[in-house]
C-alpha cells in the first residue's frame, strides 16, 4: 500500500528543517531579484549615456582638403543641474596630421540670439559663456593637432552650481530690470562692493559701465526665466559650433 509523505510540524526538527528550506529559497530569490535589477539599471544607463553624449567623427586627409561640422546643442538648465556634458570623438585616419579648431557661430539664451561678430577672436566668443552667466560653459580643447591614426575627445561641458564661489554676479544686457524684484544693485571700486540706487530710467547706463548684484538672485533670475522659456518647449541654452578640421601645413 502507497503511503503519502507528510511533513510533521509537530516535530521541532521538521519545523527546523522547513525553516531552513524557507529562508535558503528567499536568499536565492533575493539574488536573483537584485542581479537583474543591477543589469537592468546598467544597461540602461549606459545605453543612455551613449546615444546622449557621444558622437563620432571621421576624418581622412590623404590630399589638401577641409572638413567642417555644425553642431547644434539644445540644453535645458537650472541652478544645481547635474552636470551636462557632450563628447566628439573625432579620429584621423588619413595619412596626414590635422588641425582642429572650434567656433562658435551664435547662442541663444532665453529666447534671445546671439551671432557671434566675426572680428573677435575665438577665444573672446567662448569666453562669453564660460564667464558671462551664473552657469559655465566650457569647451576642451578649443584647438588640437590630430596625428594620423590617433584621434581627439572633445568635451563641451555645462553646469550651474546652486552656490557660486562669487559673491556678486555682473549684469549684462540679457538682465532686464524690473522694480518688483527686490533686488539690491551695486557698483565695484576696486575689490569693494558699493549699493547703489536703481531705476528704470538708469538701469541700462548702469549695466553698461557695470553694474552687479548678489550672486544668489542671479541664479533666481535666470533659473525662473530658465524655467519659464523650458515650459513652452523651448531649449533655455541652444549654442551653433563650427568644428573645423584642416590639413596641417
Amino acid at each position: 500500500m502507497k503511503k503519502n509523505l507528510k511533513i510533521d510540524f509537530r516535530s521541532k526538527k521538521s519545523r527546523r528543517r522547513f525553516a531552513i528550506l524557507v529562508r535558503t529559497l528567499a536568499v536565492f530569490g533575493i539574488v536573483a531579484l537584485a542581479n537583474t535589477y543591477a543589469w537592468f539599471v546598467f544597461f540602461t544607463k549606459t545605453s543612455t549615456s551613449i546615444q546622449a553624449s557621444v558622437m563620432s567623427w571621421d576624418i581622412n586627409f590623404t590630399k589638401d582638403n577641409e572638413e567642417i561640422r555644425e553642431l547644434v546643442l539644445d540644453i535645458d538648465m537650472k541652478p544645481g543641474m547635474d552636470p551636462y556634458e557632450k563628447r566628439i570623438v573625432i579620429s584621423n585616419s588619413g595619412e596626414i596630421a590635422a588641425d582642429y579648431n572650434v567656433i562658435m557661430k551664435e547662442y541663444s539664451i532665453l529666447n534671445s540670439t546671439y551671432t557671434v561678430p566675426t572680428d573677435i577672436s575665438e577665444a573672446d566668443s567662448l569666453n562669453k559663456l564660460k564667464y558671462g552667466y551664473p552657469f559655465h560653459v566650457l569647451f576642451t580643447p578649443t584647438t588640437a593637432v590630430i596625428n594620423p591614426g590617433n584621434t581627439l575627445v572633445v568635451s563641451i561641458q555645462v553646469n550651474w552650481p546652486y552656490e557660486s564661489s562669487e559673491p556678486f554676479f555682473k549684469l549684462n544686457n540679457d538682465f532686464i530690470y524690473d522694480s518688483q524684484l527686490g533686488y539690491e544693485y551695486y557698483r565695484k571700486s576696486g575689490d569693494i562692493y558699493s549699493p547703489v540706487v536703481v531705476s528704470a530710467l538708469n538701469f541700462n547706463s548702469l549695466v553698461s559701465t557695470g553694474l552687479y548684484v548678489e550672486s544668489d538672485d542671479a541664479d533666481s533670475y535666470y533659473g525662473n526665466k530658465c524655467s519659464a522659456v523650458q515650459s513652452g518647449g523651448e531649449s533655455c541654452l541652444r549654442i551653433r559650433l563650427q568644428l573645423e578640421v584642416t590639413q596641417k601645413q
